[in-house]
């Protein structure tokens, strides 16, 4: 073991190496670019004060691997001129830091929890949790047996299957219960390739912002000989039809369009989209996670082949959600195994989630009208503060999108330190994107496809308000908003 390793901007490649997997005592050069963030500021700054790194922002792949070998050392020490500084046992992973760094923090006078990431998952409303219990405690049987507590469980499922179609408008679909909106996507594009190797028709049609479940998937099956196009989008982050058409091959078997998009809310033109596939006869599967429960999805009047839904954005529980298919779309199924959802989908269905989620669907559906309008009357109110910041961007469409959500970036910020920074001192839950890519040290796809750059991707956050949220919640994000951006601009000029 080395008593010091000095990190020095000559030495980083060599410590990279040495310090994997061993414990060191670390002495970092305050003059090395990689390390700037990394001490100076925990050096200099006053205790209490914002932003006492112990390892630097990632900038880069060197910075990155850096960074990770670093901090998985067991203990991490910092000695400057031989005198300790800081010291930790164990970490964490915060905004991309794998340090603990709250303690550092000063929270505000009226610090308390705001959350407002509802594009990322929803607080399971009362009735929901209430149906969840109630299912698991009473109605426990396995759906798939022939006695009385089974046929029980499976009346369970009659009933959510029942909800679904009457609040979707199911007249010519089926519906598949699955393990949540991924399961779901994964399985209509499954089926969709199985059924173009079956006709030879090997080309597939998706655009640049879809869900990661959906792009992932159409990537794999390139491997068999499958043709992906992936169409842009303009600024609003529309698919234009007149593209889509173009790309319409006699090949093509799918097109994938998602319903809303899960960072910047923009709703694309499903009913003309469905139109364009039909009259081409191309399957069309829509991703309608984020849409579900919060528009008015009418199926009887959209050419929607397979539907993708996940309870647990509309205050349904998390790991379920259901595939709506159309009588006269193929399906494959995806998991193989018992004969559970009419040989579709093996595996015991998740009684309790299934009948949680109808009824937080039964619910959003009884009272959408209600809830939108409180939704947008939260959401104008923050767009007319954010108008207040200055040198700011607001993404995607300002009037074909979802209620409550509100994507912005703000120049010369680090959006990681403004996550960071509205968390810690003021409690408030935003993202910089889908929750599903938090980690990722690469700018969302699904901006740079705006025609962002990577720089003003990176400033961004997410804000998405719900029937949940209160105007008072509002104020109080502004509020810290104002604060922050002002603070971080101010601190990196």
């Amino acid at each position: 073991m080395h008593e010091f390793l000095k990190i020095t901007p000559e030495n980083h490649e060599q410590a990279i190496r040495e310090i994997a997997g061993k414990l060191y005592i670390l002495y970092f050069s305050k003059d090395c670019v990689f390390c700037r963030e990394a001490i100076a500021n925990l050096i200099n700054m006053p205790e209490n004060s914002l932003f006492t790194y112990a390892v630097c922002q990632v900038d880069d792949e060197k910075d990155f691997r850096m960074k990770e070998n670093l901090l998985s050392l067991p203990t991490f020490r910092v000695y400057e001129n031989g005198e300790k500084i800081r010291e930790t046992n164990g970490y964490n992973q915060t905004y991309g830091v794998n340090y603990d760094m709250r303690g550092s923090i000063e929270r505000c006078e009226n610090y308390h929890t705001v959350y407002a990431d509802n594009a990322a998952t929803t607080k399971m409303s009362k009735k929901a949790l209430k149906a969840f219990v109630d299912c698991a405690k009473d109605n426990y049987g396995n759906p798939s047996t022939n006695y009385e507590l089974g046929q029980k469980a499976k009346g369970t499922l009659r009933f959510a299957r029942a909800v679904m179609r009457e609040t979707l408008h199911l007249k010519k679909h089926s519906v598949i219960f699955t393990g949540g909106g991924s399961e779901a996507d994964n399985q209509a594009l499954y089926s969709a390739y199985k059924e173009g190797i079956k006709q030879n028709r090997k080309h597939m049609i998706t655009s640049a912002i879809e869900h990661h479940a959906v792009l992932h998937t159409l990537e794999s099956f390139k491997d068999d000989g499958f043709e992906i196009t992936v169409l842009p989008v303009n600024e609003k982050g529309l698919v234009e039809l007149k593209t889509l058409k173009k790309a319409i091959r006699p090949d093509t078997i799918l097109v994938s369009i998602m319903y809303a998009n899960n960072e910047i809310g923009t709703i694309q033109p499903v009913k003309a989209i469905g139109e364009l596939c039909k009259k081409h006869n191309v399957l069309f599967h829509c991703d309608a996670v984020q849409a579900v429960g919060h528009v008015n999805i009418d199926l009887s009047k959209l050419n929607i082949d397979y539907l993708s839904v996940a309870a647990h954005k509309f205050n349904g529980p998390k790991g379920v959600g259901a595939l709506i298919v159309a009588e006269t779309a193929p399906v494959s199924s995806l998991i193989l195994g018992g004969g559970q959802e009419n040989a579709r989908r093996a595996g015991t269905e998740n009684v309790q989630g299934i009948c949680a989620m109808a009824t937080a669907l039964q619910e959003h559906t009884k009272h959408l009208r209600r809830d939108t309008k409180k939704t947008k009357e939260l959401m104008n109110a923050l767009l007319a503060g954010l108008n207040e910041i200055p040198e700011i961007v607001f993404n995607g469409d300002a009037v074909k999108r979802l209620p409550g959500t509100v994507n912005v970036s703000f120049k010369n910020v680090r959006g990681r330190e403004l996550l960071f920074l509205l968390d810690a001192k003021y409690g408030i839950c935003v993202s910089g994107g889908s929750a599903c890519n938090t980690n990722s040290k690469k700018p969302s796809h699904v901006l740079l496809a705006l025609g962002l750059s990577e720089e003003l991707a990176e400033s961004t956050v997410r804000i998405s308000l719900n029937q949940d949220n209160s105007m008072e919640d509002v104020e109080y994000i502004l509020k810290a908003l104002k604060e922050s951006v002002a603070y971080l601009r101010e601190r990196n000029n």
